[in-house]
């Protein structure tokens, strides 16, 4: 557009940036706090920042990490937008289009097969090819239901509670990255990362060590007392666990902390189990005329786009062998189909023209329709392809829709390392 440019930024412009991203975020920290994070955090530094100039003055800036996500069992290159804002005055301008349209070209240079970004405006990044992703579902449990819960106690039998130190560290991370490679949107940690999690002196760590001396599984979590003397709240921030015991071993640990805390607060992708566990989970707090018995509130997760749906569709992994066509419009006056091919859990997949080895002739394969973004959503282990399709977002005989179904079955999304 003209009069934009777009440039890595510079130390000179750093004061800048931290006063225009106080104004778009007024509630995340202060000057100091944000300088630090502009300069060096556990995702990037200052050369990931972008800024835009409108006739050569700064007019707003955004962050681009690259990051990698577990989807499918595979670890899949991907890109992280974060910090989006604009200067007060540049506002309405275009400034936010024309900078992120920038980033989107980054991204795809990179061969990066996703962006994602937490969305201020929802509305705003659709209408640039985004979709969300799953719903985060965050439940407030009363401890005292914990004691109630005697599968929790069963599971616990055997596992030792140990503070997260020394040699269990190494070993926590070794199970980070198994059990990430099972589930959709873990993130693939680096060092910095760790040392970023580990270094926050609010958090605690705790590992469920098993009868062989194993980590089974660890609990990273913080105190929330908003009055002094009032009530305590327990926030888990990562639960990792090798298998369904050691979690509930885990959750048996938070609940033994009842004589100090008064519930426990955790957050679970929508559709986990946990959220069916317990009863009388809202304790002594009472609810509402329409809601009786509150068990916590639903949120939106982070917001993805494809940067290529054939690279994508490529990359990540999946649970059965199958083939599809995917027919993915941009508009509603262009469209082009997608052939994916899956031998083994890993998908090829090729526009017209280019046909993958081993693939059956045009015409035999179950075919779905649906736009770019709604595909998006469905890659990134979000919308399922038959609740794409009860909303009138995906078309295709059910025959097609099943089979798209077992393709993209697993896990849905969640990230624990918001950015």
């Amino acid at each position: 557009m003209p009069g934009f440019r777009v440039r890595t930024a510079r130390e000179e412009d750093v004061e800048q940036l931290v006063e225009m991203g106080l104004c778009a975020y007024p509630d995340s920290g202060g000057f100091e706090v944000r300088r630090r994070n502009l300069m060096q955090n556990s995702f990037g530094n200052l050369n990931d920042v972008r800024v835009i100039e409108k006739d050569g003055r700064i007019a707003g800036q955004a962050a681009l990490y690259s990051i990698e996500l577990w989807l499918g069992g595979r670890r899949v290159p991907s890109a992280a937008v974060a910090s989006v804002s604009v200067a007060p005055g540049e506002r309405r301008e275009g400034i936010s289009r024309a900078l992120l349209e920038q980033l989107h070209a980054e991204v795809d240079a990179q061969k990066a097969a996703l962006t994602l970004l937490y969305p201020f405006r929802e509305g705003f990044y659709a209408r640039l090819g985004y979709a969300t992703t799953a719903p985060l579902v965050t439940i407030r449990v009363a401890t005292g239901a914990f004691a109630h819960a005697p599968f929790l106690a069963d599971a616990a039998l055997g596992f030792a509670f140990r503070t997260l130190e020394g040699p269990l560290v190494a070993e926590a991370r070794l199970l980070y990255e198994e059990v990430a490679a099972t589930q959709a949107g873990r993130m693939v940690r680096t060092e910095a990362r760790w040392l970023r999690l580990f270094s926050r002196e609010a958090r605690h760590w705790m590992a469920a060590v098993g009868t062989s001396g194993r980590v089974e599984g660890y609990v990273s979590f913080s105190y929330d007392v908003p009055v002094s003397h009032g009530r305590q709240t327990l926030v888990v921030h990562e639960l990792t666990a090798r298998d369904g015991r050691a979690r509930r071993a885990l959750l048996f640990a938070l609940g033994k902390q009842r004589d100090q805390v008064d519930d426990v607060e955790l957050t679970a992708a929508h559709g986990d189990p946990l959220l069916f566990a317990f009863y009388d989970a809202p304790g002594s707090r009472r609810g509402i005329a329409a809601i009786e018995h509150p068990l916590g509130t639903l949120g939106a997760g982070p917001m993805v786009r494809l940067a290529d749906a054939a690279r994508a569709l490529t990359l990540r992994g999946y649970p059965v062998d199958g083939e599809l066509d995917i027919v993915v419009s941009e508009t509603s006056a262009t469209s082009k189909t997608l052939h994916l091919v899956v031998r083994n859990g890993a998908g090829q997949a090729s526009s017209d023209g280019e046909r993958p080895a081993g693939a059956d002739r045009a015409g035999k394969r179950p075919v779905i329709e649906l736009l770019l973004s709604t595909l998006g959503s469905i890659v990134a282990a979000g919308l399922q392809p038959s609740d794409a399709a009860e909303l009138g977002l995906l078309r295709g005989q059910v025959t097609a829709v099943a089979m798209a179904d077992s393709l993209f079955a697993g896990p849905r999304f969640q990230c624990l390392d918001p950015f």
